[in-house]
């Protein structure tokens, strides 16, 4: 199992970039366009230094992209420089079932499977079939802004976390997609 040098697993700090980088879009930024410029100054900063630890630390950056749900096809020409330079390659390091999991068709049923858990009682943000169709109709109108659903207002109990799922879907003009904030899962949409 990969360790940092501060014992931090490859997943920890894969999930720590996943919420830095998926912070910038509260201030207007593009967290594909940020991704993009942090690889490609990794990049630079490799061939000044020729230090693997930047092809590494991009690697980690490029998985982190992958799983909060963006394509490699887009910036594939930097992505494959990376791992050229290491000696390796995109079907190696990035199998194509890693990469493609998290883009999801724009319809209920698709949208309500990736809403794993959904409160019954009355403290609920929306029934689960208001919420499925709220996303959609947002998605599809492009109803620019940051909505949140929450499967109970508030926990149960004050010690319960596990009792509230809460999703987040950004709309705006650098792009669109749903958190799902407590799994740290990211989904963009096929329209």
């Amino acid at each position: 199992m990969y360790r940092s040098y501060d014992g931090s697993t490859e997943s920890e700090i894969i999930n720590a970039m996943k919420l830095s980088f998926g912070m910038v879009h509260y201030r207007g930024l593009s967290i594909e366009e940020t991704f993009y410029r942090s690889i490609k100054e990794l990049y630079r900063m490799f061939e000044v230094t020729t230090s693997n630890k930047y092809l590494e630390t991009a690697v980690l950056q490029i998985r982190a992209y992958l799983e909060m749900g963006f394509i490699y096809d887009k910036y594939s020409e930097l992505f494959d420089k990376v791992l050229t330079s290491l000696g390796t390659s995109r079907e190696v390091t990035f199998p194509k079932r890693f990469y493609c999991s998290s883009q999801i068709r724009l319809n209920k049923s698709q949208v309500k499977k990736i809403i794993r858990k959904w409160s019954t009682s009355r403290n609920h943000t929306m029934k689960i079939d208001e919420v499925v169709d709220d996303i959609i109709t947002k998605v599809k109108n492009k109803e620019k802004g940051i909505y949140y659903y929450h499967s109970n207002k508030e926990p149960i109990d004050m010690k319960d976390t596990v009792s509230n799922d809460t999703y987040e879907l950004v709309i705006d003009e650098n792009g669109l997609f749903l958190c799902d904030i407590k799994r740290q899962k990211y989904y963009t949409f096929k329209i």
